[in-house]
């Protein structure tokens, strides 16, 4: 199924998320911290940018995203940059454990009937990530089987789950970049092994203590870059102006994130009443952005391969698209939220997503279906 739905879907649809994913999450955070404390964070950002985009290697082989988080870490330790607080936490052993018994009355609790719209709102992300990715890494002339692929994932979740873990796995992004900068097989292996002896022997308080964000920042900035320009050079050129429309929503959804983070610091909850003042102020159209940010990687990739369709004179498929987006809008995979009173939150459901949106999608499915037939008709007549 999952080959089915990546043979099926436009790369530049597959990518545009990815795109969105990129500029926005991993790395406009980062962008800006770089610039909260520009001594320790541009320049290493600056000796990145000059080894992999200007293709300079460094004397003796140094890699450069090390030299960057060397110099960073030196320079705040001069400085005496202010450092995120650290884990206050005694030192101590962190040994992965089995905890089977917990998992088993966490499925029996009566209120997993209700958690079942996060359950399959996340397995339904976590398979289109992973095709993403996939497609991803084939653009960079790596090519993976899907279903090997999605067992894989699959199967470390589960394992990850018997020892607590609440995260799904999923195809790591960034293919592209790290290739890029080196990286083989080898990497992966390396760094699952160093986050293994951080957190089992208990030394992230003093990681975060003594290596700050801002000095490896530059890192995952260029990471973002190759990502975002690979959906853009291994797609067909005219498909350019589908993955610009796959990037907005990503950028709704992090200024949601952004707002109702910026909030919650400030000591505000983001509750109904005041998501409903900035939506009437006028300086940011909440409403309308909290309907991109619900299931936006959804969003992206359809309204990509809705584009790519059109782009390409095939009205019939761009309506289909449009179709999939209706009744995806429908059941609230895209575009459903509910405000609660400690914030919104995704809504998966029936009617979730409201009546106008998936309504607006079905009569763009017609409209694209009747598109089609003029021009068939136009050419049968010459």
């Amino acid at each position: 199924m999952g080959a089915r739905l990546r043979r099926y879907t436009p790369r530049a649809a597959l990518l545009a998320a990815l795109s969105g994913i990129a500029l926005t999450f991993i790395s406009m955070d980062f962008m800006l911290r770089i610039f909260r404390y520009p001594l320790v964070g541009l320049l290493g950002f600056g000796f990145v940018l000059a080894h992999y985009m200007g293709r300079r290697p460094l004397p003796f082989g140094v890699p450069a995203g090390l030299l960057a988080v060397v110099i960073g870490s030196a320079l705040a330790f001069w400085l005496k940059t202010p450092q995120p607080p650290s884990l206050e936490v005694p030192w101590a052993l962190a040994l992965p454990w089995p905890v089977l018994p917990d998992l088993l009355r966490g499925l029996s609790f009566p209120s997993l009937d209700g958690a079942w719209s996060v359950i399959i709102s996340m397995g339904l992300l976590n398979v289109l990530g992973t095709l993403q990715n996939i497609e991803s890494a084939q653009a960079a002339g790596d090519s993976y089987p899907v279903a090997p692929t999605m067992l894989v994932n699959g199967l470390a979740t589960l394992a990850a789950a018997c020892f607590g873990s609440c995260f799904p796995t999923t195809v790591y992004i960034g293919h592209p970049g790290w290739k890029a900068m080196g990286a083989r097989t080898g990497y992966s292996i390396a760094n699952g092994v160093f986050w293994l002896l951080v957190i089992s022997g208990g030394l992230a308080p003093v990681l975060v203590r003594y290596v700050p964000v801002e000095a490896g920042a530059g890192i995952v900035v260029w990471i973002a870059i190759v990502i975002t320009a690979q959906a853009f050079q291994a797609t067909p050129r005219r498909h350019a102006p589908a993955i610009a429309l796959g990037l907005f929503p990503a950028l709704a959804a992090w200024g949601v994130l952004s707002i109702t983070g910026a909030l919650r610091a400030s000591g505000v909850v983001p509750d109904a009443a005041h998501l409903a003042l900035i939506d009437a102020s006028g300086a940011f159209a909440m409403t309308g952005a909290l309907h991109l940010w619900s299931g936006f990687l959804f969003t992206s990739t359809l309204w990509a391969a809705m584009a790519c369709a059109l782009i390409d004179n095939q009205f019939r498929l761009a309506a289909g698209w449009a179709g999939i987006a209706a009744g995806l809008s429908a059941c609230g995979v895209m575009h459903g939220y509910r405000l609660t009173a400690a914030g919104p939150v995704e809504s998966f459901g029936w009617g979730a997503a409201g009546l106008a949106i998936p309504v607006c999608y079905a009569l763009l499915a017609l409209l694209f279906a009747g598109q089609g037939r003029a021009r068939r008709v136009a050419n049968a007549h010459g």
